[in-house]
């Protein structure tokens, strides 16, 4: 049996499936494997190694407050098992919690939680400034991270929706856009603004398509599966739409330069 990577699973979901369950546990407990994941404390991406460790059935007080209530009444999530792992570069701890239902093993929990690192992730690992991040984007993540992906679906297809609403006004401003835009399929608005939407968001047109589909019509199994793609894709996009604002902005720097040179060398 494969060792799941249960470091980079979503909340409640199925690390292990199937008649080994005990094998899987015991295999976790006995890991001393390395993961990559994102360290809060380091702010980039780190290398956790796993302890051979466990702490059997723990339970968390989830009443939303530390002081004990009147009536002595307390709530209990029920974790089967837990990990440790520490990051290789400043040894902050990493948990993750476990639960056996029925033939699987489930990740119920995790120190930070699953869409803090996967928002770590985004921001260490790519070009675009964490203040011109897509709070939509943001979103998706978040509702991965607890097994949405339906909804997460919705988020996405929003952060495309926001770019074409921008190149739509500035074509509208430009006195270029289409007299029937409005009436325009997404797909052919797109192709429509491919001179104010980065070139691989107007190659990649058909994943808005999808994106539709997995929100009006699949399963959140089938959205699971396409998800990676589809997120990734879309950060790529905004990656090439950061690279183009900020050449942008170095031409009108060079362009002022240049105008400022001619001012002061000119007969």
């Amino acid at each position: 049996m494969t060792k799941a990577d249960y470091v980079n699973k979503g909340l409640y979901e199925t690390v292990y499936e199937g008649d080994q369950r005990r094998r899987c546990v015991l295999e976790i407990k006995n890991d001393t494997a390395s993961y990559r994941a994102y360290c809060i404390q380091c702010t980039s991406m780190s290398v956790f190694k796993a302890e051979s460790q466990n702490v059997a059935q723990i339970h968390v007080p989830v009443v939303g407050h530390y002081e004990t209530p009147k009536d002595d009444t307390r709530f209990y999530c029920d974790i089967d098992f837990g990990k440790r792992l520490h990051c290789a570069m400043c040894g902050m701890f990493m948990s993750v919690y476990f639960k056996v239902i029925g033939n699987k093993v489930v990740k119920v929990g995790s120190y930070p939680s699953t869409a803090d690192l996967d928002r770590g992730k985004l921001i260490s690992e790519n070009s675009i400034p964490k203040s011109r991040i897509p709070k939509e984007l943001a979103t998706a993540i978040g509702l991965k991270a607890h097994g949405v992906y339906i909804g997460a679906y919705a988020y996405l297809r929003r952060v495309y929706e926001t770019l074409i609403e921008s190149a739509r006004k500035k074509a509208e401003q430009d006195g270029v856009l289409a007299e029937n835009f409005e009436t325009m399929r997404i797909k052919e608005k797109i192709k429509a603004l491919s001179d104010y939407l980065p070139e691989y968001m107007v190659e990649t047109r058909d994943a808005y398509g999808i994106l539709s589909k997995g929100i009006h019509e699949l399963s959140e199994e089938d959205c699971k599966t396409g998800y990676d793609v589809l997120y990734n894709l879309i950060v790529l996009i905004l990656e090439d739409q950061e690279e183009r604002r900020k050449k942008e902005l170095r031409k009108k720097d060079i362009s002022n330069a240049i105008n400022i040179l001619n001012g002061k060398f000119s007969d």
